[in-house]
This record gives C-alpha cells, structure tokens and sequence, in this order.
C-alpha cells in the first residue's frame, strides 16, 4: 500500500542531531547542554558528569 503525500505530511518528523556528549550520546535541536573540557554535558546528565569527573564529597564525612 503506498503512502500519500497528506499521509507523509502526518507523520512527525525525525528529531534532528546537532552534535554528540560526552558519551557519544545524540545531542537533540533544542537540547540545552553546557561545553566542558570533555566534551559537550546535556543539563539533564550534569549530575552524572560530576560523579564519573570529580571527587564528590559528602559535608561532615570527609578526612581533614
């Protein structure tokens, strides 16, 4: 069965890629992300940057 042009025109559209993170994951049109000296970090996964990136410390529980 063949797809009319109206049926097309339905259709929702393929995201667009505009770059890849700091895990070869897609970066979206439209994503907001910050650029780090490894690579490009979408807001949503900062959290998860800063824990695989940084020593994260607890207050109150660190050795001085």
């Amino acid at each position: 069965m063949n797809r009319t042009d109206f049926e097309r025109f339905l259709e929702p559209k393929e995201p667009k890629i505009v770059g890849r993170d700091w895990q070869s994951e897609p970066i979206y049109e439209g994503d907001e992300y910050v650029e780090t000296e490894y690579g490009y970090v979408l807001f949503d996964e900062i959290t998860d940057y800063l824990r695989s990136n940084q020593l994260v410390k607890v207050a109150g529980m660190e050795d001085f």
